[in-house]
């Protein structure tokens, strides 16, 4: 149901990312650099560029980038990136308008999310408020560009489920404005990250489980297609960008103590 996306950010050692390649993992990447090692930097049985599958299997989920790293993103082929303010959308038309027409921009409206029960919070930095999503999608379509769906994040390490039931029912409600703005049908959502990457509770007691954060997103996303598909001609997508859930437990790190502050018995 949901195409999982590795989000680099976590962990970029080259070996999990050609393992992950090799497991025919998508990307999120947030960097230039990110992007040219899933591009051209995996060899050339593992890099996207080869392959093709670049545009696909990648999506540049920064929704404050430089404008020169978009053109090198939309040039090496990854085309589908994320806003959450006017000012990108003004970055993103002036790179799009010079892009031909096989290779214009695919956008995600990232919005932002109730994010307070997770161990790190970004919707006080990343992320559109829904009441303000259709004033963006409004500037959006008069500057041309193709809003293909909506993106959300509810928190490194989630600690409550509902978070994102919450998530989707914002994002119905976008899908619905960008109806009513007679935009064309978006067909995509990023339901970000958040999975634990144990049920041990090692980085919180109370954090919800994988089995029952995912069983919300089931529901969730039967909800929200019922929803917006009532007539079936939308062909739905959700992909997922998860950090820790891959990795917080392949690796240990070592490091040696050379002095310390504080006297005898104190720690």
């Amino acid at each position: 149901m949901v195409e999982p996306f590795y989000a680099m950010k976590c962990n970029p050692d080259p070996v999990i990312v050609r393992l992950l390649a090799t497991l025919g993992c998508g990307f999120d990447c947030a960097t230039k650099g990110e992007i040219e090692l899933v591009t051209n930097g995996l060899g050339e049985e593992l890099s996207f560029v080869p392959r093709g599958i670049q545009h696909d299997k990648i999506v540049y989920a920064n929704p404050a980038k430089f404008q020169q790293h978009i053109e090198f993103a939309a040039e090496t082929g990854v085309c589908r990136t994320v806003f959450d303010g006017e000012d990108e959308l003004y970055k993103l038309a002036g790179v799009n308008d010079k892009l031909p027409e096989g290779k214009k921009l695919e956008l995600l409206l990232r919005i932002t999310t109730d994010d307070a029960n997770s161990v790190c919070s970004f919707s006080n930095k990343f992320g559109c408020p829904v009441a303000e999503g259709p004033a963006l999608l409004k500037i959006a379509k008069e500057l041309g560009l193709n809003v293909v769906g909506v993106s959300f994040h509810v928190g490194s390490g989630c600690g409550d489920p509902n978070a994102y039931s919450i998530a989707f029912d914002h994002a119905a409600k976008l899908f619905e404005a960008a109806d009513e703005l007679g935009m064309q049908k978006m067909n995509l959502v990023d339901i970000g990250g958040g999975f634990p990457g144990d049920n041990q509770g090692t980085y919180r007691e109370d954090a919800p489980t994988f089995p029952k954060i995912a069983g919300t997103v089931r529901q969730a996303i039967k909800d929200f297609a019922a929803r917006v598909n009532t007539d079936g001609s939308r062909k739905l997508r959700y992909i997922a960008e998860p950090g820790r859930y891959f990795v917080s437990r392949s690796t240990t790190i070592a490091t040696k103590i050379y002095g310390r502050k504080g006297g005898k018995g104190k720690n």
